[in-house]
This record gives structure tokens, C-alpha cells and sequence, in this order.
């Protein structure tokens, strides 16, 4: 038999634009992937690390971001050592019965939550090796792999977006994985169903929350637990600014095409609506987004919002001198606070995300990841058995969590949460306890959510026009309009 059949059109995509918010470096799923530049067809593909989802417990040792950064300040060390992995007290899974090997593929970023699982494992599987690897451009790789059917690991990291490109040259797991199909966010796991079938296995989440100043705000005399719409907020946004003499803003609009995407995809997503759905119709004029891009335009219009690019020195720049007050975003986001902003250390805190009508949805996401197994691995049920293991028992995500090093994944799999691990504070962010925060985010998030096989191209070409009206050249309607005519033009597979 040949090797799998993948989309020519879709694999050049993927290469050109690897992926959306996502570990959006290998951790930060949260956030779009990075976007490697397309490889000579005779040369091997050019490397492209993926970049960070989660968030971390104090001061933790972030991971790459999730769009590709400007020249971001350097990460500090970890400031506290972390919590020792627990001790496993029951036997999560039967060990495997034959002896063998598997070879995981981690980016850096997530090969310690891997390695800490991996040994776990290997205590209660003695008979299998785990050998772990950290390729250069991992995506293009395992891309190529899987067009050739050789060289190929037994798992291997996949950003959310990569499965329904990828999904041909993946091993099917639905029977293996529906016994835990209950236990698991529903949100994660519909987006790595294609047609029916899993065929991935769900590894973190993105939840997205408020973050805001908290000395900033008290001098305003606005408290962000009451910010319960964005009508609300836009109100705080006039206070903090009238405040402090007009420095203050309210949000940042983002100004890298990628990012903005991702960020303006996450307040229509808070009411069940995705930018395509799964007949790949692009939903721009739907009422969703519709009133996320009205409320975004009177955000510039009223003069409560800057411009500045994701990640970059100028980014971090503006939120230590107090330029932005507010930052919707996802959890992993925190990842990058302690060691770009430490001078800022308890003055961070976090709410809910404001609705856009009372009782309206509170819950989003950004970016995340996943793990999965090419039908042509050596050694698939070891690769299986290991991440049934590391993503499907609460033993194996405790691994994780507590590896040194770990600045913090928001699991897929519920039962991982019910452990005092998620009630704890997070000595950054003023003690509060953000990872129980983000949990219940995590637990409601909209499961209608959808990333079609072109994302990766789409995404850029979206991206530009919202660009273009944050930077006051388009109207609502004009960026509706163009970006439809425009996706028409360039992807066939794009319903509009």
C-alpha cells in the first residue's frame, strides 16, 4: 500500500502558514503557530519552532511564542522550584504486553511536560522505551514524513489546525479513544474529529480571560469584577483614561494579520460562532461577528485603543508604562508576563471576559494542540499506550504539570483537574488563583468552534483587512466585503 494521500494544496498551505493561535508556539496553543517561510521542493523544509499555549504558576520558564515574535525580550529564569511530580498510587493503565520501543517528536516547549510523562510511563511499562526528540521546523517535517510514508516518529505534536490538513496520513482513533470521549472538553475533541473520526489526541486549551492592572484601575476607581459587558468595559475605558491624563488605553489592537485574526475570532467565538464553520461558509456577516467588529471600531474610534505587535519589546513596553490597561487573551498568555514584565509583579490580575449582552457567552478560546500518530509509525500502539497514559489519566497530567521547568498546560482531559493543584495562587498575579479561573473558562468552552483545512491561508488574508480597520482605512462593512471578495478569489474551498 502507498503512502497516505495528503491535499497537495493543503500541505503547501500548512507549509507556508504553519497553523493559527496555537501552542501558538509549542506552548501557547494558545495563539496562532508560527508561520515558517515554504521550503525549496528539492530541499529539506526550513525550521519553524512552534510557540506557547499555556500559562504558568509563579514565575515559570515560558515557551516559544505562538506568532512568530520581533526580536522579544529575553525570559528570566524561574523563580521558585517547582512542585515535585506526585507519586503515582495506582496503576493507571495495564502495561503493555510486548516489548518495544516508541519515538515521541516534542518541540522545545513541551518536550519537559512530555519527558516528566514519558517516565512516569516508562516506571509503569519498564518493557517500553520512550526516546524523545525536538526537531527544528516540526511541522514541515512531520509534513513531509507523512507525504512520504517513511522517517517517520510513532507521535508527534500537531497544532489544533494541522488535523483537518493532515488528517489522511494520521492513524484513526476513534474506537481507542471513545471510552474516554465523556471525560474529555468537547470543544477539544470535535476539532480533531474529521468526518466522524479522531485522530488526534486533545493535549491543552487556550481559555481566554480578562487580565488588567490592578494599580491602574484602583486608581481609576474601577473594579473589574464588575465589568460584566463590553458595554461595561468600554465605560471603564473612559475612567482609566480620564485618570491618568489620557496615557492609559483600554485594549490593544493587535497589529500583527496572524494575531488579529486569532484575537478578533475570539469575541464572536464567545457566542458559539467560528470565522468558517464546518462547511467551511466564512460567518464574517453573521451578527456575532458583526457586533465583535462594531464594538473593535468604537474601541479606535473613541481613541481608547493602541497599536502595537504581539510579543515584541514595544509590546511589553506598553504594558509596563501603563499604556494598556485591559488584554483579553488567552491563558498561556501569562507565560510571557513574569519574565518580560517583572518590575509589574503582583499589579496583574485577571476576570471572566465581559459579554456583549447580559448573560451573554463568557467563555473563548485560543490556540491549543494536539498529539498524534501516523498510520504508518513502527510502533503505533506504543505510541498509543503512551499517550493514552500522559493525555488520559489524571496520574499522567499531574506529571506534566509538576515537571521542573513546567510553566502550565490547561488540560483536555477533566478528571486532571479535580486536584489541588488548580486551587493554588499564583504569586504573579497577586496570589490569585488563576489556574481555577481558567479551569471553569476551560470547562464552558463553545464546542463550535472550527478551523477548515485552508486556515493557515485564510488567516493572513483576514488578517490584512482587519488591519486595515484598525488602522481607520475600512469600515466594518468594507472588511466584510473585501475579505469575502478576496477569500472568493484565492480558495476555491472557501464557501461564501
Amino acid at each position: 500500500m502507498g503512502a497516505p494521500v495528503i491535499r497537495r494544496r493543503a500541505l503547501l498551505q500548512s507549509i507556508a502558514s504553519v497553523g493559527a493561535v496555537s501552542v501558538i508556539g509549542a506552548l501557547a496553543a494558545c495563539a496562532p503557530a508560527p508561520t515558517p517561510t515554504p521550503p525549496p521542493p528539492t530541499k529539506a523544509p526550513a525550521p519553524a519552532a512552534p510557540a506557547p499555549t499555556q500559562a504558568p504558576a509563579a514565575a515559570p520558564k515560558p515557551a516559544a511564542p505562538t506568532a512568530a515574535p520581533t526580536a522579544a525580550p529575553k525570559p528570566a529564569a524561574p523563580t521558585a522550584a517547582p512542585t515535585a511530580a506526585p507519586k503515582p498510587t495506582v496503576a493507571a493503565q495495564a502495561p503493555a504486553k510486548a516489548p518495544g520501543e516508541a519515538i515521541v517528536w516534542a518541540p522545545v516547549g513541551t518536550d519537559h511536560y512530555m519527558k516528566a510523562a514519558g517516565k512516569e510511563f516508562m516506571a509503569r511499562n519498564p518493557n517500553i522505551k520512550l526516546t524523545f526528540d525536538a526537531p527544528g521546523g516540526i511541522i514541515n517535517k512531520y509534513a513531509t514524513a507523512l507525504t512520504a510514508g517513511v522517517d517517520l516518529p510513532d507521535v508527534s505534536f500537531l497544532f489544533d489546525t494541522h488535523v483537518p490538513i493532515y488528517y489522511q496520513g494520521l492513524w484513526d482513533l476513534t474506537t481507542l479513544i471513545k471510552p474516554y470521549a465523556k471525560d474529555m472538553i468537547a470543544f477539544k475533541l470535535q476539532i480533531v474529529t474529521v468526518q466522524g473520526k479522531t485522530y488526534s489526541v486533545p493535549w491543552d486549551t487556550g481559555p481566554c480571560v480578562m487580565y488588567y492592572r490592578r494599580d491602574i484601575c484602583a486608581k481609576a476607581g474601577v473594579d473589574p469584577e464588575k465589568i460584566l459587558t463590553y458595554d461595561d468595559l468600554l465605560a471603564a475605558g473612559q475612567k482609566v483614561k480620564e485618570a491618568t491624563g489620557g496615557k492609559s488605553r483600554l485594549l490593544n489592537l493587535e497589529q500583527s494579520p496572524v494575531t488579529a485574526t486569532n484575537w478578533v475570532e475570539m469575541f464572536a467565538s464567545q457566542d458559539g460562532v467560528s470565522l468558517f464553520n464546518r462547511e467551511n461558509k466564512y460567518q464574517i456577516k453573521t451578527p456575532e461577528f458583526t457586533r465583535a467588529l462594531n464594538y473593535l471600531e468604537t474601541v479606535r474610534k473613541s481613541d481608547l485603543g493602541i497599536r502595537r505587535t504581539w510579543n515584541t519589546p514595544a509590546y511589553f513596553k506598553a504594558f509596563l508604562d501603563g499604556e494598556v490597561v485591559f488584554h483579553p487573551y488567552a491563558s498561556w498568555w501569562a507565560n510571557f508576563v513574569p519574565p518580560n514584565l517583572k518590575e509589574l509583579n503582583g499589579q496583574f490580575g485577571a476576570v471572566k471576559l465581559p459579554a456583549f449582552v447580559k448573560g451573554g457567552g463568557t467563555s473563548a478560546n485560543m490556540g491549543g494542540s494536539t498529539w498524534a500518530i501516523a498510520q504508518k509509525a513502527k510502533n503505533r500502539e506504543n505510541g498509543w499506550a503512551y499517550l493514552e497514559f500522559a493525555m488520559l489519566t489524571k496520574e499522567g497530567w499531574l506529571a506534566q504539570l509538576r515537571a521542573e521547568g513546567s510553566a502550565g498546560v490547561l488540560p483536555s482531559y477533566i478528571p486532571a483537574y479535580d486536584d489541588p493543584f488548580f486551587e493554588r495562587p499564583v504569586e504573579f498575579f497577586g496570589g490569585q488563583k488563576l489556574w481555577k479561573l481558567w479551569m471553569e473558562v476551560a470547562k464552558s468552552l463553545p464546542s463550535t468552534v472550527w478551523f477548515p483545512p485552508f486556515w493557515s491561508e485564510a488567516n493572513g488574508i483576514i488578517g490584512n483587512h482587519f488591519q486595515a480597520m484598525f488602522d481607520g482605512k475600512k469600515t466594518v462593512e468594507q472588511v466584510q466585503n473585501d475579505s469575502a471578495a478576496e477569500l472568493k478569489q484565492k480558495i476555491k474551498e472557501a464557501v461564501i
